[in-house]
């Protein structure tokens, strides 16, 4: 069964979508997390990251990344 997520970062005060896939495809989603937290580190504005499910028009996280917690759940 697919699950549809998508990648956000907020570096300047607004969430914006970096990529959409599917958290049921475990392997994809390591990836995409590991990557999104490698960018962030290095990243001059000290994004934070997000995995969100979109339920009707309104996006519901569900892990968060932050350089100091590193991956969460929501």
């Amino acid at each position: 069964m697919s699950k549809p997520a998508m990648l956000q970062i907020n570096a300047r005060g607004s969430w914006r979508n970096v990529c959409e896939f599917d958290v049921a495809d475990r392997d994809a989603t390591d990836r995409i997390m590991e990557a999104a937290a490698v960018l962030a580190t290095y990243s001059i504005d000290k994004p934070t990251v997000r995995v969100v499910k979109d339920e009707a028009g309104y996006a519901m996280p569900l892990m968060r990344w932050s350089p100091d917690l590193g991956w969460r759940k929501a």
